[in-house]
């Protein structure tokens, strides 16, 4: 009877363990990105602070040079490797970035602009 109970114990243990792994999955965009932009006016860089609250993705972005952050207008997720990030640019202009996950710690896509689309890239910052 004891080996029975203890066997039972051990595969109660082995799936409560599994459960609480497989619930513990990082996501990949919450956290700081620098983002550069390939502009007709060079490389533009920014740094973008992304966290989730409340159950949404939220955050700013502040472009190299300027003293202020600017909050998020909108992020939305497209599945768990692709969100657009929406803002207004500091001269006043609409933005979308969309991202889409090249690996663990590096972004590709497009920045949307009222005055074009520009390819983009990122890097986790550590």
């Amino acid at each position: 009877m004891k080996t029975v109970f203890m066997v039972f114990a051990l595969l109660l243990l082995t799936a409560i363990n599994f459960m609480s792994q497989a619930q513990q999955t990082t996501e990949f965009y919450p956290g700081k990105w620098e983002i550069v932009a390939d502009s007709p006016q060079g490389k533009v860089i920014f740094t973008v602070h992304l966290e989730r609250e409340e159950g949404k993705l939220t955050g700013n972005i502040q472009r190299q040079g300027e003293a202020t952050p600017v909050k998020l207008k909108n992020v939305e997720e497209k599945g768990k490797e692709d969100v657009i990030l929406y803002f207004s640019s500091s001269s006043g202009y609409d933005v979308a970035f969309h991202l889409k996950k090249k690996d663990e710690n590096n972004v590709s896509g497009k920045a949307q602009t009222d005055m074009g689309a520009y390819d983009i890239s990122g890097e986790r910052i550590k």
